[in-house]
């Protein structure tokens, strides 16, 4: 007989899990996978490259040049970005 267990995530986290999750893989597999080989973080946890993003956001707003931001609206932005990718 197989002990189970329960655990609770927010409804964000499951459907990100699901996306990630292989569809041949049941949710033991996928945790142990994840557990297996976990993310690599770097530095203080955010893994945004703040000039990449203000050139993406340059490119989406339909700039002709370089966004110019202050380091420190560059560090706002890229710690939003690595708050949503970790829900």
């Amino acid at each position: 007989m197989t002990d189970y267990t329960t655990i609770r995530v927010s409804k964000d986290a499951k459907e990100a899990a699901q996306e990630s999750k292989h569809t041949t893989e049941t949710w033991n597999e996928y945790i142990q996978r994840c557990t297996d080989n976990p993310p690599e973080i770097e530095g203080d946890g955010c893994n945004v490259d703040a000039e990449k993003l203000a050139q993406k956001l340059a490119e989406l707003s339909g700039g002709s040049g370089p966004v110019e931001l202050e380091a420190t609206e560059r560090n706002k932005i890229a710690e939003e970005v690595a708050g949503r990718l970790s829900r």
